[in-house]
């Protein structure tokens, strides 16, 4: 690893690394088959201060560093990306109140600090997914409240979760300028869940968000209306280094079962690590890990310097593309190296490899990764 930790960071991978494995990775594999949300882990991640690492220190937070929030994100996934969810969505919402105002902050912040509330976002819709343009959900002024209309998909957390930050249109009629982002919680009577059967992430609580003349306090509303778009702006940089974070931890996970697999696995009486191509494509995967988590941390370092940089929109993206290649490539690899083993659910690896293909979609597809950097690169 060519990244540079302070200390505490490597202490907190230490921490961190010992409860992954000794605490989520033995139920990794259940979570996934049974698709049962971990309510204990959930709790536990609240016991070790996971979710105040980024609350600020006057909201009863730790007011710590988009790196170490990547750490356990990072660790976690190596055992359970499922698990990986729950940390990242409070990496997320503390983001995402950083455009919020003073109440806002003093209501929602102490609730995630504690692991009381968890917030994730919804944005995609039946028909609509990079293109916020096209979101036709609605929140029309009544007095002192939004009514919401609209349904989200592929949320996380439904059904466990608090709440979600949501878009909708507070003026249909400027398009995205009408854009709005608003709190929405659960018990909230105009809301109702739908759970959906995932290829992976299981366990987490993917499904949709169903809006029926939802009436939602002003109160709620993020930023002023028509703003969406400029907020998205500068959070979607950091919740895609959240989303990176869990990819690289995806791919490093794999490499170590591959590593550990081939060290023990005899074929014609000698151990496969003696083959060439075994070596060969133990290395790409080693390259793969290594330079996603070099690039991975060094934008993190750059958020911690200042989280407005203009320079995130680009070096996010980057880190999203990279780590969920990563991902995908190395747990496809492990899976050839495993061979039937690998096909099998005994092993991992192939709830590896159904975790790691949502890293290539959420946050923007890699197309639209692509896409981000390389307009970012020709505005210069």
């Amino acid at each position: 690893m060519i990244a540079t930790f302070s200390e505490p960071q490597q202490k907190l991978r230490q921490d961190v690394n010992k409860i992954a494995q000794g605490r989520v990775a033995p139920r990794a594999a259940a979570i996934d088959a049974t698709d049962e949300y971990p309510y204990d882990l959930r709790q536990l991640f609240a016991e070790l201060g996971y979710y105040s690492l980024l609350v600020p220190r006057e909201y009863g937070g730790q007011g710590g560093d988009i790196t170490s929030a990547c750490i356990i994100n990072e660790e976690i996934a190596k055992a359970s990306a499922s698990c990986a969810q729950m940390t990242y969505s409070a990496m997320h919402a503390c983001c995402m109140l950083l455009f919020g105002n003073d109440e806002q902050r003093s209501r929602l912040y102490p609730a995630i600090a504690s692991g009381e509330k968890i917030l994730g976002l919804s944005a995609t819709e039946p028909n609509v997914g990079s293109d916020i343009s096209g979101i036709e959900t609605t929140a029309i002024l009544s007095g002192d409240h939004y009514i919401m209309n609209g349904t989200k998909t592929f949320a996380s957390g439904v059904g466990f979760w608090n709440g979600w930050f949501t878009l909708a249109k507070t003026d249909p009629a400027k398009g995205v300028r009408g854009l709005s982002i608003f709190v929405v919680e659960t018990n909230n009577p105009g809301v109702r869940l739908g759970r959906d059967d995932r290829l992976g992430l299981r366990g987490g609580g993917g499904g949709e968000v169903i809006l029926d003349n939802a009436i939602i306090p002003k109160a709620n509303l993020i930023g002023k209306e028509g703003e969406a778009r400029r907020i998205l702006g500068e959070y979607l940089p950091l919740a895609r280094i959240g989303h990176a974070a869990v990819a690289l931890g995806i791919a490093e996970g794999a490499l170590d079962c591959a590593i550990n697999y081939v060290k023990s696995r005899y074929q014609l009486e000698r151990l496969i690590t003696e083959l060439e191509d075994v070596q060969q494509v133990l290395a790409e995967m080693v390259i793969r890990a290594e330079t996603a988590h070099s690039i991975l941390y060094q934008v993190t370092a750059a958020a911690d310097r200042d989280n407005k940089d203009p320079g995130l929109h680009k070096h996010g993206s980057i880190a999203r593309y990279y780590c969920g290649e990563a991902a995908m490539g190395n747990t496809t690899d492990a899976m050839q190296l495993l061979g039937s083993d690998g096909y099998s659910q005994d092993f991992p690896v192939e709830r590896m490899m159904r975790d790691a293909k949502a890293y290539q979609i959420l946050e923007g597809t890699q197309q639209i990764q692509r896409l981000i950097i390389a307009r970012n690169v020709l505005r210069g």
